[in-house]
């Protein structure tokens, strides 16, 4: 929220990121974190003239937060709905012409989310590993652009669907340091990873992931619960 203050104070300013792209980033922190009660507190309104310009950052990522809120909340109507606005918006960021792909990856996202708490858990697969062919492609950037990461929550929905195998390879490719997009010893791809191989009774290697788990987590003051909250 430190961020949402600083983008109030000087909406003009020509850092990066700035409030087109991460007005709603508290949003985004709250699901990673399942805090699904707590996104209505977050929300804010972007300041005028702003919050026009600010599309992405502001409404899109505001439905796209709450749809994923409401489904896990069992409000599968409303849910849609934000899902159907989410998409709606989508021509306006387009036109803006300020990201592309990152509006790719949250309907990926949030279709994916609703067809698995539909029970439709081939087309949250479908829809997950397309998000992860968008966000392989695109370029580096610091901080990234996308703050999901969409392979820790393919992984998770492959090890829903028991596909253990290909869920362990996911995470594998999460956690390689060969490339940008890795994550080398992030805690999330890490229990992905534990519990892909603890169902392919592979003990002696979930021993050593379970020391690199507790490296990784040793400071963190949450629980270490799901690889991907989104598709629990």
């Amino acid at each position: 929220q430190v961020a949402q203050k600083v983008f109030a104070r000087a909406p003009g300013q020509s850092d990066f990121p700035d409030g087109s792209m991460a007005w709603n980033y508290p949003l985004l922190v709250a699901l990673r974190f399942a805090e699904w009660p707590r996104l209505a507190s977050l929300e804010r309104e972007a300041p005028e003239p702003w919050g026009a310009k600010w599309v992405y950052g502001g409404p899109f990522l505001s439905h796209f937060a709450h749809g994923i809120a409401a489904a896990h909340l069992g409000h599968a109507a409303e849910a849609a709905e934000h899902l159907t606005q989410l998409r709606r918006l989508m021509p306006a960021v387009e036109e803006q012409g300020k990201y592309t792909n990152e509006p790719l990856i949250a309907n990926h996202t949030a279709s994916a989310v609703l067809a698995m708490e539909a029970g439709r858990v081939e087309g949250a697969l479908e829809a997950l590993a397309a998000a992860v062919e968008v966000e392989m492609a695109m370029p580096y950037g610091l901080p990234p652009n996308w703050l999901l990461p969409t392979r820790e929550c393919y992984g998770q929905a492959l090890l829903r669907a028991e596909r253990f195998a290909e869920a362990e390879g996911i995470f594998r490719q999460a956690l390689e340091v060969d490339s940008f997009h890795a994550e080398p010893k992030c805690g999330w791809a890490l229990l992905g990873l534990r519990r892909s191989l603890a169902a392919q009774n592979r003990d002696l290697e979930v021993e050593a992931v379970d020391k690199e788990i507790a490296e990784a987590w040793k400071f963190a003051d949450v629980p270490l619960k799901s690889p991907c909250s989104l598709i629990d």
